[in-house]
């Protein structure tokens, strides 16, 4: 009977493709380090404006997407180390988890939308100077890390349903799906946590 060594990664690689990964996050930590740069000094500028239009975010279902993406990084964490069976499950439950995410935040940005909080000629808190340009940025900002999540979650569809791919590219998936994670819990606290709630 025949191994199946085709699978098997070689140890060159594995580490090439795990460079790879490394080289290509550096190059997203720069992008988002832009995102946050900027969302520093528009704040310093308008602290107000920010407190004001922060307070208007859902801190609930920000506060039920940090809690889903963090369960999905586990999922991910025993996927890249366990057996296939554990590594299929665990990149499907981490798909499932983030199209939940993407899911609950477009539920957010409809009711954002309904009450004028997306930034124009109608925006709600016009009025409050700052509040606008928190907007842009939030949706700017929250709309980048949606579409890195949902490149995650084609990635994690992939290695589930692959298993050639899956012994191969697991480790460099888990590090780009917990990057992905790591820049929500950044975002979480600049954008929920910001405005003074009654």
């Amino acid at each position: 009977m025949s191994s199946t060594p085709a699978l098997e990664p070689s140890p060159d690689a594995a580490a090439t493709a795990r460079f790879g990964m490394w080289l290509f996050l550096a190059s997203e930590i720069l992008f988002f380090g832009v995102v946050l740069f900027v969302y520093g000094i528009a704040r310093g500028r308008s602290p107000a404006g920010f407190q004001a239009a922060g307070a208007r975010t859902d801190l609930l279902l920000g506060t039920v997407n940090t809690g889903l993406l963090l369960t999905s990084s586990l999922a991910v964490a025993l996927a890249a180390e366990g057996s296939a069976v554990l590594a299929r499950r665990g990149f499907a439950a981490a798909a499932l988890l983030g199209g939940s995410f993407l899911a609950i935040k477009g539920i957010e940005y409809h009711r954002e939308w309904v009450e004028g909080l997306f930034p124009g000629p109608d925006f709600a808190l016009a009025d409050v100077p700052g509040a606008e340009l928190f907007f842009t940025w939030y949706f700017v900002a929250t709309s980048l890390h949606a579409l890195h999540l949902a490149i995650g979650i084609g990635l994690c569809l992939l290695l589930a349903a692959q298993p050639a791919l899956r012994l191969r590219w697991r480790t460099g998936v888990a590090l780009y799906w917990h990057f992905v994670d790591l820049v929500w819990i950044f975002l979480y606290p600049l954008i929920y946590l910001v405005g003074a709630r009654p």
